[in-house]
């Protein structure tokens, strides 16, 4: 029974760690890059006037927007790799869980 006990608490432990480690590395590219999109709507906020905006800021507008759309495309895509590698380790774990019992 001892190792039952052992080989569960490691899968446990080990899956814990990888969750943490995923943790550490979203949050590190979120901040990044929140950074950069805080700076890039202080600038779009800043180049903005009252008067009728000139056709460059306009496209200058439309690029940042662009932009913008391509990170948050990019962050979703992360995002949804992330959970299937989470899936694939829950899945890898249930399966050994079962081959031990």
């Amino acid at each position: 029974w001892a190792r039952v006990l052992c080989i569960t608490f490691v899968l446990i432990s080990s899956l814990t760690v990888i969750n943490l480690i995923v943790a550490v590395l979203c949050d590190a590219v979120g901040q990044a890059q929140g950074g950069q999109m805080k700076q890039e709507f202080v600038e779009f906020k800043d180049s903005f006037s009252p008067s009728i905006p000139s056709s460059k800021s306009i496209r200058d507008t439309e690029d940042r927007l662009d932009r913008i759309d391509q990170r948050l495309a990019n962050l979703t895509d992360t995002v949804v790799q992330l959970l299937e590698m989470n899936k694939e380790i829950q899945d890898s774990v249930k399966y050994l869980k079962g081959r031990i019992d």
